[in-house]
């Protein structure tokens, strides 16, 4: 009797020990990850040469993607443009469906980045390439003009039209935002210190010994406007209408004009300093 009581305890005990294993140590689910979305952020971006001493800007991108099993992901950025491949690192994990983020900068290696993102659960199923976003790289200068004199002022009136002045009379004017810069001839040698346009015809430039050129058909002709001023008396600095009739010009040792008809007449106004005015 003892005995037949024995057994039935041994069995009863194994039956609940396969019960406790099936459910502490469940076998390991085996459905990969779904495929991320495509990261979603920026599409235009500004890439610094490394050499540049300037610090770069950073973009965000996103993505996220969910487990059949509901595991925990890690996840992985791809940056391709087509010069510089980059694949960062499996970052940590993730709840199954949480949106996960990259933040990188980007170097002018090249004109366009493809950004996509896969990811790996615990198992270590991992999931296809998400589908690429497609970002457009611009340098944060391109140079669009060279040449041996220098460049002291560049005014636009829209994204298109704008004009630059420089030493030795320098003139330049684009209209096609700076792609290409044709230069003008002034009839002076003076340097130009500064340059501002009404509109697309109506400018003045201003200078050296109190030089102030103006133009009525875009910067083809320039004509010469009377300061007032001895040619030793002041440089002028920087100009601003208000106007076709109403505007100012500052310079050195303190001086400001202003005219009330378009610059047939300058007119002296007190400032009550001798240090230099260099904006208006």
């Amino acid at each position: 009797m003892k005995k037949s009581m024995m057994i039935i305890y041994i069995l009863a005990t194994s039956l609940l020990l396969n019960e406790c294993t099936l459910d502490i140590w469940p076998t390991a689910p085996t459905n990969k990850p779904t495929v991320p979305v495509r990261p979603f952020g920026p599409t235009e971006v500004l890439g610094l040469d490394y050499l540049l001493n300037v610090e770069p800007f950073y973009y965000p991108f996103a993505t996220y993607a969910t487990d059949p099993d509901n595991d925990k992901l890690v996840y992985q950025f791809s940056i391709n443009n087509s010069i510089v491949p980059s694949i960062d690192t499996w970052s940590s994990y993730f709840s199954s469906g949480d949106t996960v983020a990259l933040i990188t900068s980007f170097q002018n290696f090249g004109d366009m980045a493809e950004i996509k993102a896969r990811t790996k659960d615990l198992q270590g199923n991992i999931s296809s390439w998400s589908e690429p976003l497609s970002v457009t790289i611009y340098k944060l200068w391109d140079e669009q003009w060279e040449g041996e004199n220098e460049l002291y002022s560049l005014y636009f009136i829209d994204g298109n039209n704008g004009w630059a002045s420089g030493s030795l009379g320098t003139i330049l004017k684009t209209t096609n935002g700076g792609n290409e810069w044709i230069y003008k001839e002034c009839g002076e040698n003076d340097d130009l210190y500064d340059i501002f346009f009404l509109d697309t015809n109506t400018g003045w430039t201003i200078g050296t010994h109190g030089t102030i050129l103006k133009t009525t058909d875009s910067g083809t002709n320039w004509d010469i406007q009377n300061s007032g001023l001895y040619w030793y008396e002041a440089s002028l600095l920087s100009i601003y209408f208000t106007d076709n009739n109403n505007g100012w010009i500052v310079g050195t040792g303190g001086i400001i004009l202003n005219t009330t008809n378009g610059g047939i007449n300058w007119n002296k106004q007190i400032s009550g300093i001798s240090e230099d005015l260099h904006s208006t």
